[in-house]
């Protein structure tokens, strides 16, 4: 500190110190009985004073309480690790007296998936430093990269110096760092004007300053390696790293209970913290990375409203308000006027109540000894619209095949059968119904809690490729991120090797591999399109094939299948109902005057014909009533309940009879 902050600064602090370390002894001595007029010392500042010899840091007191700190983290084996290695250094330092050993430079970059408690050890770490004697200030000063940057030119340094100077001596925290770079962070530019204003400084900043103030940038660490290669003199600067793992099942229930006791004032039952163990390993697994001690928190926040929710069902007396007869919703007028607990009601004492709220149980969390996965409404709702398919049986014995393995998994079976690959092919003609088949699928195993959320991305292969080299590794990856828990449908998939391909289409299937690869049971991804260039796609790269082995082939549909999705789309769409015997005519029709056309349109051949027949039915509806006096006493028509105009279409036109409801 002598070159740091002037000679005569540092001789006025240390008397400063002194003088207050004397005020102290001579306090002390008094309350144990002392005159401080019989020891001469008493008059002059001694060693002591000035702390020669003193223990490095904080007193025994201080260093303990932040020991059992770090000692009481969850996980985080490597980070304790480090504390060790800085109190055996502290150690060393206070019998060689080389205190110079710990003026080091001590930046470091902490990186981990959100929740894994970047913040929190970066907090710990700077109190720890300040409490063995390493940084000389207690002082965290917080920031996100974004924060350092200015509006105008010319204003990004100052902001970077002042946020330098208010950390001095203590811990400047940078968190998610790589927003200095994030506007070229997509095509691993070193970003604009005003990230490479902030980066400068900072790295000016850090070298002036290397052994009297720690910095710590954090973030998550694809993009972290990003920021580093977008500047080299970061990673001279930052010689410590630290990367933060994700937490175990073991640690999440135990954070679960440590928030139970510590925020809501709740014990866990015995054997609960097993069980939930379990219970986050089987049924939150996919949830992990993104949320890690965020999901414990969440956890224990439902379990509280369930708790509510089932202590209040069960002692409703005991929890019912009283009402005065006479008296208004003013306020009473007494104490005694208040609503109060019903007691008297109640066939337990409110003491009991309350001895049972203070103890979380397995149902809290909504542990169950036969669970019920996903929504049982939403299960029903889709299971009719599998039911409701025309056709398709491949497609209904793979949905029957899933709702087997769900129940062998209620039932008890090993939950991690439902930890695998779906990823899949669906090949068909034209009009075979794919994208509705696809949609379907994502609905069934999200309303059977195979997959997180009820997410459909739809994208065009062609859609997925950039205008330029670079661009398109992003467009998938963001993709991927849209639809992340849910499911990606990649329609007209064989665009991407189409041709040949080219270095876009290299890219793109490379990008997709790598993204299917590392979400590979928390993403469900759709490869869509005819059947022999999807072949052709599989072909361009070994890796699809693998990563893509299911395959689903929707076959054409047939003239009776056509005709059942006409009258389906005839009563979804306009609200009219088919004659007795017209599926059975219709279908005949279709077989001899269509039958050419089904393998290029199918199911758009019946929703074709149904608008056909509905325009027509309009126009015969106007021949068949007079139009003055349709229009004339069209007043008149809200006074009938119903109104059943039976229109009979000739058979040359259509071959369809329809029922018109108002």
């Amino acid at each position: 500190e002598l070159g740091e902050r002037g000679n005569l600064a540092l001789a006025r602090r240390l008397l400063q110190r002194a003088v207050q370390n004397r005020i102290t002894r001579l306090f002390n001595r008094i309350q144990e009985g002392e005159t401080p007029g019989e020891n001469p010392e008493s008059e002059f500042l001694t060693t002591e004073d000035f702390e020669v010899g003193a223990p490095i840091g904080e007193g025994k007191e201080q260093k303990d309480a932040i020991d059992e700190e770090v000692s009481n983290l969850v996980g985080m084996t490597k980070a304790k690790e480090w504390f060790a290695q800085v109190r055996q250094k502290v150690a060393f330092v206070e019998q060689t007296g080389t205190r110079s050993d710990l003026r080091v430079c001590l930046n470091i970059i902490i990186t981990g998936n959100p929740g894994t408690g970047k913040t929190t050890f970066a907090r710990l770490l700077a109190r720890f430093f300040h409490t063995y004697g390493v940084l000389p200030k207690d002082s965290f000063v917080e920031k996100n990269g974004l924060e350092l940057k200015a509006e105008f030119m010319g204003g990004t340094a100052p902001r970077v110096k002042a946020a330098v100077q208010e950390a001095m001596g203590g811990c400047l925290f940078l968190d998610e760092a790589y927003a200095l770079m994030d506007s070229a962070a997509g095509v691993g530019g070193a970003g604009d004007a005003f990230s490479q204003e902030a980066l400068r400084t900072l790295l000016t900043e850090v070298e002036n300053h290397r052994t009297n103030l720690m910095v710590v940038l954090a973030g998550y660490k694809e993009k972290m390696g990003r920021l580093m290669r977008a500047e080299e003199g970061l990673a001279r600067r930052f010689p410590n790293r630290l990367h933060l793992d994700d937490y175990t099942p073991g640690e999440l229930a135990h954070i679960c209970e440590t928030c139970a006791r510590h925020r809501h004032q709740r014990e866990f039952e015995p054997g609960l913290k097993e069980k939930l163990e379990k219970h986050i390993e089987n049924f939150y697994w996919r949830d992990i990375a993104q949320q890690n001690a965020g999901l414990s928190v969440n956890l224990t926040e439902k379990a509280l409203d369930r708790q509510i929710v089932r202590i209040v069902s069960k002692y409703p007396e005991a929890f019912a308000q009283m009402s005065l007869p006479g008296r208004s919703s003013a306020a009473p007028s007494s104490p005694q006027d208040a609503p109060t607990l019903s007691r008297q009601r109640s066939g337990r004492s409110i003491q009991d109540v309350k001895a049972e709220v203070a103890v979380f149980t397995a149902a809290d969390f909504g542990i169950e000894e036969r669970p019920t996965m996903g929504d049982p409404e939403l299960r029903k709702r889709v299971q009719q619209e599998v039911e409701r398919l025309t056709g398709m049986a491949n497609v209904k014995d793979f949905f029957a095949e899933l709702s087997r393995t769900v129940a062998f998994v209620e039932r008890g079976g090993d939950p991690r059968v439902l930890q695998t690959s779906l990823n899949l092919r669906l090949t068909g003609n034209p009009g075979t119904g794919k994208t509705t088949v696809a949609r379907l699928i994502g609905r069934y195993l999200y309303a059977h809690g195979v997959l997180p959320r009820d997410t459909f991305v739809e994208r065009n292969a062609l859609a997925l490729k950039g205008q330029f080299v670079g661009q398109t590794a992003p467009t998938v990856a963001e993709a991927v991120r849209d639809a992340m828990g849910g499911c990606l449908f990649i329609d007209e998939a064989y665009a991407l090797a189409d041709r040949g391909g080219d270095k876009f289409s290299g890219e793109v299937i490379r990008t997709l591999l790598t993204e299917v690869e590392n979400h590979r049971t928390g993403l469900l991804v759709v490869l869509a399109g005819y059947a022999d260039k999807m072949d052709v796609l599989m072909d361009s790269d070994p890796g699809l094939r693998r990563r893509f082995s299911l395959v689903l082939q929707l076959e054409d549909y047939s003239a009776e299948e056509l005709a059942e999705i006409c009258e389906h789309a005839a009563q979804d769409r306009f609200n009219l109902s088919f004659a007795p015997g017209l599926r059975g005519s219709l279908a005949t029709h279709i077989r001899q005057q269509h039958g050419a056309e089904i393998s290029q349109h199918n199911g758009g051949l019946a929703v074709t014909l149904a608008e056909r027949a509905f325009r027509r039915l309009a126009t015969r509806c106007l021949r068949l009533i007079w139009h003055e006096n349709f229009f004339s006493r069209s007043y008149r028509l809200s006074k009938f309940q119903m109104l059943k105009m039976e229109t009979c279409m000739s058979t040359k036109h259509n071959m369809v009879l329809l029922y018109l409801r108002y």
